[in-house]
């Protein structure tokens, strides 16, 4: 789209707002955001569908440079946060007044918040308060109010509060923990990452653990929590739902590969007993592992190739050849050198 076609598209698109929103101060906005995209035709479309949402809303007295800079270089361009928007269309307004934006929000303010908002609506309004704070967090990540290392931990501080009150909401015993691995795990998710989880209890009750993977994975509409692996359980998919402690610490002392051992490393309890996972993981770390240096770096060696086939080893940012993946496999390499 060239300039001339942006500025034909902005100057139309300015019409759709709200009435407030004078097409002397919205077009420039609209019009760095088409020049600006690489798919300026989706992005147009997004925008006619937005710009009618925010109509409808509660209108503003003024042309609101806030609330347009917010719908232009966040939720336009992306198509979560523009369905986002559209489920919800008091968010640009809650946006653009909320106080203390950029407040570092701890694991329990989370959830006070989502367990108020799920008491007084169920789960459809508990998960618009969990799609709101991704938003406000997307917001501080595209402005540069927090760094990505606060960002990371932000959200996986949310998802161990989505984890907390989806155990009460079905109302998991006592002894029940959530154990996450992958990116959850290392406090480092990011906005579309699955949660890779173990469950863990001394009474395991296979029917609560599947209740509570339904309230993650709820879908209303296009809304849900999150995508929920439970792959990396013992014995994967051929394994029980829920681990018992000697159930686990039986499988890791007989039939767990080293890939397994390695995923282990960044274990951590997120929701229910954590105590209990606590105590369960230091019991876990105390099982020997019986594996050479160079058993461990062929294992290593052999998952990087079935990663590398597996994707476009030259783009992919994540998964190729000298990315985050080398550095991480790296360092996870001399981590259980020194568990051995």
């Amino acid at each position: 789209m060239n300039a001339e076609e942006a500025t034909a598209t902005a100057a139309h698109l300015a019409t759709l707002g709200p009435t407030s929103w004078h097409p002397a101060v919205t077009t420039p906005y609209l019009v760095d955001t088409l020049r600006g995209s690489g798919e300026p035709s989706a992005v147009a479309t997004r925008l006619r569908r937005l710009l009618r949402v925010v109509a409808k809303a509660a209108d503003t007295p003024d042309p609101d440079r806030r609330r347009i800079q917010f719908l232009c270089r966040l939720i336009a361009p992306s198509p979560f946060f523009s369905r986002v928007l559209q489920s919800d269309a008091e968010l640009l307004d809650w946006l653009a007044t909320h106080v203390g934006l950029s407040t570092f929000r701890s694991r329990q303010k989370y959830v006070d918040q989502l367990r108020d908002a799920w008491q007084q609506g169920g789960v459809a309004a508990a998960v618009r308060r969990h799609r709101r704070s991704l938003t406000r967090l997307a917001a501080c990540d595209l402005f540069n109010l927090l760094d990505l290392r606060t960002v990371t931990l932000q959200l996986s501080l949310l998802a161990d509060a989505v984890l907390q009150v989806g155990l009460e909401a079905v109302e998991a015993a006592d002894d029940c923990c959530v154990v996450a691995l992958g990116k959850l795990g290392g406090e480092e998710l990011n906005y579309s990452s699955d949660l890779d989880l173990v469950f863990v209890a001394s009474r395991p009750q296979p029917s609560l653990t599947r209740r509570l993977v339904q309230f993650i994975e709820w879908v209303g509409g296009t809304n849900r929590f999150y995508r929920i692996d439970l792959r990396l359980r013992p014995w994967g998919t051929a394994g029980p739902l829920v681990s018992s402690p000697s159930d686990l610490l039986g499988y890791l002392n007989a039939g767990a590969e080293l890939w397994e051992r390695q995923a282990l490393l960044k274990s951590r309890p997120v929701a229910g007993d954590v105590d209990f996972g606590e105590s369960l993981l230091a019991r876990v770390f105390a099982v020997p592992l019986d594996a050479s240096p160079r058993d461990l770096a062929t294992s290593i060696a052999s998952q990087r190739r079935e990663t590398l086939d597996a994707v476009d080893a030259e783009r992919d940012v994540k998964n190729g050849a000298g990315s985050i993946r080398d550095i991480e496999f790296a360092i996870q390499l001399r981590q259980l050198e020194l568990y051995a």
